[in-house]
């Protein structure tokens, strides 16, 4: 049985866990404090000893997260960490009132399962919202700017040379280390597409400052891939295409307008940026 010293000790612990849980990831926090709030919420009336009324209860867990997370969330306007507060606080009541009507029943363990299951689906919902925050202002239906680059071979090469073709373009630069792992992503993908002459798949490198030739011809063994390799000759580039993050990824259609620019995403799970959806939508157009 809880008594109150016990419950302000054990809702400290729970806000120190909820809070620790973003450095496996946004979603992953968004899941384990929902999980987290929803059954110690219900424990904490189930098997109470407590006399006082079980509002008192909802505040005595729900204070600290509010006060470390919630504040915090507000001071710095992370749009990103609204839904985690929110899970917290909603949860929190949820498991409160499971325990009041049914308390231990075969009934309660239902309805805290059925929390726990919507608390997991959460988790692709989180990465599907942090990719629109990423993408707010898409600029589409532009015409790309004209930019040549260099191929692998040191030969000039505009955007402009293919038009009439869809136009796949994954930018990426020597301090990305998450474009590493999109070249094999972005090599399947043109495998998928490989009878199709109408489409161009090519990686775009950005330079920064202190780069070296050599670091980034071999960068990511990116060599080794069947897409096409294009070289920006400067900086300007960044500006040029507005490019706010890294991997970046840009669909230009058979018209030579830009109609996807943001988020490149392969996995199943993220429905506005998947890039397979993306490009087979514009191919088709």
């Amino acid at each position: 049985m809880l008594n109150l010293r016990w419950k302000v000790i054990l809702s400290i612990a729970i806000c120190l866990v909820a809070l620790v849980s973003f450095l496996i990831s946004w979603p992953a926090q968004f899941v384990i404090t929902g999980i987290l709030y929803l059954l110690s919420s219900y424990w904490f009336i189930a098997y109470s000893k407590t006399s006082y009324e079980d509002w008192k209860d909802y505040f005595i867990l729900a204070i600290p997260f509010i006060i470390l997370y919630g504040i915090g969330a507000v001071v710095n306007q992370n749009p990103i960490t609204y839904p985690i507060v929110l899970v917290a606080l909603i949860n929190t009541f949820i498991g409160l009132v499971i325990a009041r009507n049914l308390e231990k029943s075969s009934a309660a363990y239902f309805g805290l399962f059925c929390g726990v299951f919507l608390c997991i689906l959460g988790h692709p919902a989180m990465k599907n919202y942090i990719s629109y925050l990423r993408n707010p202002n898409p600029k589409v239906w532009q015409v790309p700017p004209s930019i040549t680059f260099k191929n692998e071979l040191g030969i000039p090469v505009s955007l402009s040379e293919m038009k009439g073709k869809t136009i796949v373009l994954d930018f990426w630069s020597t301090t990305c280390a998450p474009c590493v792992k999109k070249f094999p992503e972005f090599e399947q993908i043109r495998k998928e597409y490989n009878s199709d002459t109408g489409i161009v798949f090519a990686s775009v490198y950005l330079p920064r400052n202190g780069d070296v030739a050599d670091r980034v011809m071999t960068f990511g063994n990116h060599q080794k891939f069947g897409f096409e390799k294009l070289y920006a000759q400067d900086q300007a580039s960044w500006k040029q295409f507005d490019i706010p993050f890294l991997p970046y990824l840009v669909v230009i259609d058979r018209q030579h307008k830009i109609r996807y620019r943001g988020s490149f995403h392969t996995e199943w799970t993220y429905l506005i940026t998947n890039a397979r959806s993306v490009i087979a939508k514009i191919n088709e157009d």
